[in-house]
């Protein structure tokens, strides 16, 4: 099956439903799941990525000539980033370049972009925003070549709760159901539908701005060797005793989550040089005893399958 065939399973596994339920105070734990990773070049010095829109504009690809710059950057009143899908739309413009231009032209091209179109605090929110939705790209394109289809076949919503959290982990479930519902309600509407946005996500849309605002506290906190409790005192200011506790909750899990998969990587690299047995009967033992020996459950154990074989593929 084509990457092309993959994908397009995994879009129509993934497509979301017209009814998001609320997420009340839980929300706020959600908006704090991005991670930012560092496999990209940081956007806040100007000086590398000028005229690469320029560059770009005076020599468009073919299939993007003649054709209107897709999307929006619209703004609230205090010149803060107001959180649409048009956003999205904006990035996704650039990115059909993808397969002619490398990531890092193309991620350039739109950081230039968006410096010339903003200004601060837009700018910087849109600059967070976009290295988030392209690590999403980065890891999603990771896993849907690490999957076979047996297992999409087998246990497809496996494979859709695994693409949701990597759009909650680097967008945050919020800015994950603004972008990804209003897709599918764009889609909709072409088809007749009627549907229109749940006030639950207009609700949202208005609080991703704090979102923004507190991720980018919490990084500074941390660059700076901050403790736990500095960043819990912080995150209680912003979201309350409750909402904090979740998040404190969700930072512990994945820790332990990190913990499992190094001690995995380590169990499984000492199991390489067993002999004695096939291919299968050393895969099915090494699995029996890696989820009794880090108390591993069976999903817990797929997903790290699944990991290996991303990694595999980008070894490649």
């Amino acid at each position: 099956l084509s990457i092309y065939g993959i994908n397009h399973v995994i879009h129509h596994l993934t497509a979301p439903t017209a009814n998001i339920p609320s997420t009340g105070k839980a929300a706020n734990s959600a908006r704090l799941s991005t991670h930012i990773t560092n496999i990209l070049p940081s956007a806040t010095d100007e000086q590398p990525y000028k005229n690469q829109y320029q560059s770009f504009s005076d020599n468009l690809p073919r299939y993007l000539s003649n054709t209107e710059l897709r999307g929006e950057l619209p703004l609230h009143a205090d010149g803060s980033l107001l959180i649409t899908a048009g956003i999205k739309r904006r990035f996704d413009y650039f990115y059909m370049m993808t397969g002619d231009r490398s990531h890092d032209d193309i991620y350039a091209i739109i950081i230039d972009h968006l410096q010339q179109e903003l200004l601060d605090p837009a700018r910087s929110q849109a600059l967070t925003l976009l290295k988030q939705y392209t690590d999403y790209l980065h890891e999603y394109h990771r896993f849907s070549q690490g999957l076979e289809i047996k297992m999409m076949q087998e246990d497809p919503l496996w494979v859709t709760e695994e693409i949701n959290n990597l759009r909650h982990f680097h967008l945050g479930k919020d800015i994950s159901d603004i972008f990804f519902y209003q897709q599918q309600a764009l889609r909709d509407q072409r088809q007749g539908s009627q549907t229109e946005l749940p006030l639950n996500l207009q609700q949202q849309q208005a609080n991703t701005l704090r979102l923004t605002n507190l991720q980018k506290q919490t990084q500074q906190l941390i660059s700076t060797g901050a403790d736990t409790e500095m960043i819990q005192r912080m995150r209680n200011e912003h979201l309350g005793q409750e909402a904090a506790d979740r998040l404190a909750i969700l930072d512990n899990n994945r820790h332990i989550w990190q913990t499992k998969r190094q001690n995995y990587q380590a169990l499984k690299a000492q199991w390489n040089d067993v002999s004695g047995l096939s291919v299968s009967d050393k895969t099915q033992a090494f699995e029996q005893y890696a989820r009794e020996k880090l108390a591993l459950n069976k999903q817990e154990l797929k997903r790290m399958q699944a990991l290996d074989r991303i990694q595999a593929h980008a070894k490649l």
